[in-house]
């Protein structure tokens, strides 16, 4: 039985063509993104990846949320 409960969902993990999927960009943008974050140059607060070994890299689903919630509130 899967746990939907917040804390189980704020430590869900995503790949790049999840986060491409869930900001509707190309997953190159993801990379580009991950890239200026990594390398601290301005990217809106893109959050850093999680990485779990040297080819396996995720990102928080709270991380994302938290920066959709800060773009939209930049807009206003």
């Amino acid at each position: 039985m899967a746990d939907n409960s917040p804390s189980h969902a704020s430590c869900q993990l995503l790949t790049a063509r999840d986060v491409a999927a869930l900001l509707k960009v190309h997953v190159g943008s993801v990379w580009r993104l991950t890239a200026m974050s990594e390398a601290n140059l301005p990217c809106n607060g893109f959050p850093r990846p999680v990485r779990l070994g040297p080819k396996t890299v995720r990102w928080r689903l709270s991380d994302l949320e938290t920066y959709l919630t800060a773009l939209a509130q930049e807009k206003r």
